[in-house]
Order: structure tokens, then C-alpha cells, then sequence
């Protein structure tokens, strides 16, 4: 376990959790955000917020780069029929940014009693 201060595990783990979004599901990237970036905070800064805070940032970064740069294949007919809707857009947001809070709140509270329970060395 390395003793990071909190900003700099979040940093880390954001790095790390957006390599592997390449590779795997966003969901379980941003689990492993959350986990990581708790687990790597000093003991007396560690908290469930850290986590959750991390993968909150990775989040949005995955949502704005997935929706916006990578757009989806459709067929013509179906793709001259799509219109920009803000209000699906603003929800969609909104739904990811407290999936990913709460999601990266429980890793982050999985790593901090994981942390507590490791024997010390």
C-alpha cells in the first residue's frame, strides 16, 4: 500500500482508471477507481469520499469522451431521425454522476476496511 496524499490518489487512480476503461467496461473501471484511489491515501486521510469522489471525476471524463467523440453506429435511417435532446442529455448526466458517486462510495468503503483489516507489517 503506498502512502499517497489524497489528491495525488485520486490523480493516480484516474490515470490508471482511465486505461482501463480502454480495455474493459466503464462500470468496472470506475469500481476500480473508487477502490484504488481510497486504498492508496495515507491512513489518516482516508476516507469513503476520496473513492467516491474519484470516481465521480472518471465519470464524467468517460461520458464526455464516449458520448461525444465516439458516437454510436446507427443506420441512415435511423441516425436522420436523431435529434440533439438536451433534456436526455442533462439526465443522462445526472443518472451517471450518481451512479458513479455511489459506485465509487462503495469501493471506497470496501478499500478503507479492507485497509483497516490488513495486518501491519
Amino acid at each position: 500500500m503506498s502512502d499517497y496524499s489524497a489528491g495525488s490518489a485520486v490523480f493516480v487512480s484516474i490515470i490508471i482508471g482511465f486505461i482501463i476503461s480502454v480495455f474493459f467496461d466503464g462500470i468496472f473501471a470506475i469500481a476500480v477507481t473508487g477502490f484504488m484511489a481510497t486504498y492508496l491515501t495515507r491512513a489518516e486521510e482516508r476516507h469513503t469520499i476520496v473513492g467516491a469522489i474519484a470516481a465521480l471525476i472518471l465519470g464524467v471524463i468517460v461520458f464526455f469522451l464516449n458520448g461525444i467523440f465516439r458516437s454510436p453506429e446507427m443506420p441512415y435511417k435511423i441516425s436522420s431521425l436523431v435529434t440533439v435532446d438536451l433534456g436526455s442529455f442533462i439526465t443522462g448526466f445526472i443518472i451517471l454522476c450518481l451512479l458513479s458517486f455511489g459506485l465509487g462510495a462503495l469501493t471506497g468503503f470496501i478499500a478503507s476496511k479492507a485497509a483497516k483489516n490488513k495486518a501491519p507489517s
